[in-house]
């Protein structure tokens, strides 16, 4: 019997968080010899190519050098032998039926250009923090807010996010997830998703949305990991104007003197003294309508400090 599917899983460093993810990928209700799991792990200095050894029938690809995800995934989709490849991070657990559900998807909807997009949410038994609230609220939260789709049967490319499949040719095709783009000192996973979707819409992609393929996270968000990617989102932004543009455009930045001086100002006080009670805040879980506005405003200092730095040091 051929495979239907392949289940990529990228990992850095996470081992405890991957022997989870793979538990739930091998208690499938899809038949074993219809889908494979390949690992690809990005040079971890952990010991999960020791804990691999433990699980022989899953393929596992160490990376010889830290690459980043993108060429993580890239080297998994190369890997695989199937016809539609799942793409998924090591920090999700599956339900028992996520594998069929995704055939079954594509297999309703077939055609080359079909993307299926799951449903990932926060793990139930994980606290839910005012922070994480706020983030959801405003739609800056890691996960896809489901009350925001529109129409589940055709999404917008920035869905694009893990718990998806794809056609492996396709992607192919497309040039699969961008590895210069998204590599380099100091960038961690942000945006790479949402630059492949935006290809793939233009090569002609249809993402679709199916609530009952459902995938629990488990990552906590904290105030130094969102700021973290609040700072990455700005240095990605710039990156890629360079490349698409007429996608992003960034002539906003190009602010005077005085604007610039309001803003390094603005971002001395939010490094300085903001930072630091936002991160007692989120520690002792503090919830107040003003904190909600005070979360909004040192991120989107980061970002935007951020996308100023990227402007000088990568023109």
């Amino acid at each position: 019997m051929s495979l239907l599917i392949s289940a990529v899983v990228s990992t850095y460093n996470r081992r405890a968080s991957l022997m989870r993810c793979l538990d739930s990928l091998e208690r499938q209700t899809l038949p074993r010899e219809q889908y494979e799991i390949i690992v690809i792990d990005d040079c971890s200095p952990d010991d999960t190519a020791e804990w691999m050894q433990q699980r022989p029938t899953i393929r596992f690809v160490q990376q010889p050098t830290n690459r980043g995800i993108a060429a993580s995934r890239n080297e998994g989709i190369r890997q695989a032998q199937s016809d539609w490849v799942l793409i998924l991070d090591d920090d999700l657990v599956l339900m028992p039926d996520v594998l069929e559900k995704h055939v079954q998807a594509h297999r309703e909807q077939p055609g080359e250009h079909i993307a299926v997009l799951g449903n990932t949410r926060q793990a139930p038994d994980m606290e839910v923090t005012p922070l994480m609230h706020y983030l959801e609220e405003t739609g800056l939260s890691p996960l896809v807010n489901a009350d925001s789709i529109e129409n589940p049967n055709d999404l917008p490319f920035g869905y694009l996010a893990t718990n998806v499949s794809l056609p492996r040719e396709f992607l192919i095709r497309v040039g699969m997830f961008d590895e210069v783009l998204f590599s380099g000192k100091g960038i961690a996973p942000y945006g790479e998703d949402t630059e492949l979707g935006y290809r793939l819409k233009q090569a002609g992609m249809r993402l679709i949305y199916r609530e009952d393929i459902v995938a629990d996270h488990y990552s906590a968000l904290t105030y130094p990991y969102a700021r973290r990617r609040a700072k990455i989102a700005g240095c990605i932004a710039v990156r890629t104007h360079r490349k698409h543009p007429e996608w992003i455009n960034i002539d906003f930045l190009n602010y005077g003197l005085k604007s610039r001086s309001v803003i390094q100002a603005k971002r001395l006080a939010t490094e300085n003294l903001l930072d630091p009670v936002l991160i007692t805040a989120d520690q002792r879980r503090w919830d107040h309508p003003l904190l909600r506005r005070a979360y909004l405003f040192a991120l989107g200092t980061h970002q935007l400090t951020a996308m100023l730095d990227a402007v000088k040091t990568e023109s």
